[in-house]
């Protein structure tokens, strides 16, 4: 049971941090009205608004559509349906994340409403990151609903966050080299404590 419990705890220190939904969610942008030149795009769960070029727009709505699925077949057991579009804010630039309510020092959060991400002038792995692990919270706002405890809805994020893109879909649960040393070590320095 501790050794089960000193995994979870691990899984979630390593992380990086990320901003928690707040409990009272902020007032929706309008669209076009937080950054200069936003553009909308409809895709099957999401209202996208971003100034990134086409290519980048692209890339971003088919992840975003596998993403969500990949949210929903995962939590098929205890979710329901998606029955709204989610509300994503994908930023070129930092400055006009922050400008839109982006919490200081972070690079993407979910609002209680929408996911707010900055994208920067070049994707990078954790760009995607962000995006998985926050919009994994829209989603259990939206989908799961009632009141999911931090460490599981951390955690799940988490999950989420770290999963692998492979051009049509994603593979999840996977741990991170990095992560697992560190478990291990724990897990070695626990075992002779004990």
């Amino acid at each position: 049971m501790r050794r089960g419990f000193i995994i979870i705890l691990l899984a979630l220190i390593g992380t990086p941090l990320h901003a928690a939904p707040p409990k009272k969610p902020t007032e929706l942008p309008k669209p076009n009205g937080i950054a200069p030149k936003l553009k909308k795009y409809e895709t099957k769960y999401y209202w996208l608004y971003t100034d990134l070029d086409e290519l980048a727009t692209r890339e971003a709505s088919l992840r975003l559509a596998k993403m969500a699925q990949e949210y929903a077949a995962r939590t098929d057991g205890f979710s329901g349906a998606i029955r709204t579009k989610f509300p994503v804010y994908l930023f070129k630039h930092a400055s006009d994340y922050y400008t839109a309510g982006g919490m200081p020092e972070s690079a993407g959060m979910f609002d209680g409403q929408q996911l707010l991400v900055v994208a920067g002038p070049d994707i990078t792995i954790n760009t995607w990151h962000t995006m998985q692990h926050e919009g994994f919270h829209q989603f259990a706002h939206a989908v799961i609903g009632g009141d999911i405890p931090t460490w599981a809805n951390e955690g799940l994020a988490e999950y989420f966050g770290e999963g692998i893109w492979t051009g049509d879909g994603f593979v999840t649960g996977v741990v991170p080299p990095w992560r697992l040393k560190r478990l291990q070590d724990t897990m070695s320095r626990d075992g002779e404590e004990g």
